[in-house]
């Protein structure tokens, strides 16, 4: 979040060499605590499109931007590789192995709603959301024709909503983020 916040407010405010610094420097202690945060990576020219525009999307300090990100995160992911033995990490869990990609999307599609209700009424928090805690879709269901229609009323209300940055960003910022 801090380094987002960097992103925008160095489009806004200009960039110099700290700035940049510092966006690498967060960057990197997220990593540390959480490899969720190479989404930063995903989302920065989303940041800088939404609040600059296509123009501040080619220009050289975005340029910039992304290359320092991009080499904060190879180092990240040689340093990860250095310690697991590969990129990924661990092996998926039983449930997961020879499991088709079908089964998987229907999967992840049934928990589309849980992701909702969760945003709204963070009801029943749970430390881990492993294979026990959610259940295994192998054919369309209610829930993942449910998951299938709030995936695309929000792809609908991003299209609609481009001239709105903050709405469609915050769209794709949920989308991209739960997208590991």
């Amino acid at each position: 979040l801090l380094g987002a916040i960097l992103i925008l407010d160095g489009r806004r405010a200009g960039w110099s060499r700290t700035r940049y610094a510092a966006v690498g420097l967060v960057t990197g202690l997220a990593l540390l605590s959480k490899e969720h945060a190479l989404v930063l990576l995903l989302l920065a020219p989303f940041l800088v499109l939404a609040v600059g525009g296509v123009r501040a999307l080619v220009a050289e300090s975005t340029g910039r931007l992304l290359l320092i990100l991009t080499a904060v995160a190879l180092v990240y992911l040689s340093l990860r590789s250095g310690v697991l033995g590969s990129v990924v990490g661990d092996l998926p869990h039983p449930l997961w192995r020879g499991l088709p990609t079908q089964d998987r999307l229907l999967t992840m599609l049934g928990v589309v709603p849980t992701w909702l209700r969760l945003m709204l009424w963070p009801a029943e928090l749970r430390a881990d959301y492993a294979p026990r805690q959610v259940e295994l879709i192998t054919a369309m269901t209610g829930r993942v024709w449910l998951g299938l229609a709030i995936l695309g009323g929000l792809l609908l209300l991003a299209l609609l909503s481009r001239r709105t940055p903050a709405l469609w960003l915050g769209i794709l910022w949920a989308a991209v983020t739960a997208l590991p």
